[in-house]
């Protein structure tokens, strides 16, 4: 898979929710999460080689907010909430895919802790999603009976892509 561009954005219109966060650190962190996947290669401004399918990467920042301890699942400490969407959009024009992630760091002493704790936030949430649209587009390539062995994964997002191919299929 080949990598156009990646770009980032931000969806909340309060300046409060995303302040933690600047686009180009975002742009960045996308750029290098795709870089470290193995299966993506940039384009460097180059047309993708036949036949290969190219994405551009755009990474929507939802908040950047810290986290209360609200309840018994929430951080012991303060912490860096950070919910993002990372869209993958092939340049053939199919049909754009999108996953949502968060991540979570909690804060140390001080203030100068929290940038820290929102970049490592925001690096989990695009590497989950990442990780998420990688299982999508893997299951967009196997072949069917390979799709029905993974029903059986133990592994939920395998099975859940899956699915959803294999209904895919059957609606074209």
């Amino acid at each position: 898979f080949f990598i156009d561009q990646v770009t980032a954005s931000i969806a909340s219109e309060r300046p409060e929710d995303v302040a933690a966060l600047d686009l180009e650190m975002l742009r960045q962190t996308a750029t290098a999460v795709v870089a470290a996947t193995p299966v993506f290669k940039s384009l460097k401004g180059k047309a993708p080689p036949d036949g290969a399918r190219a994405f551009r990467v755009r990474v929507e920042l939802i908040y950047a907010r810290p986290l209360q301890k609200l309840g018994p699942h929430s951080p012991a400490s303060p912490a860096a909430d950070v919910l993002l969407q990372v869209e993958l959009a092939p340049l053939d024009g199919r049909e754009v895919m999108r996953e949502m992630a968060r991540g979570t760091e909690p804060f140390g002493e001080g203030a100068s802790t929290r940038q820290p704790a929102y970049q490592r936030a925001a690096r989990k949430a695009i590497e989950t999603a990442s990780h998420a649209l990688l299982l999508q587009l893997r299951a967009e390539e196997k072949p069917e009976p390979d799709l029905i062995a993974d029903l059986t994964s133990p592994d939920r997002q395998v099975r859940d892509y899956a699915v959803r191919a294999l209904a895919d299929r059957r609606s074209a």
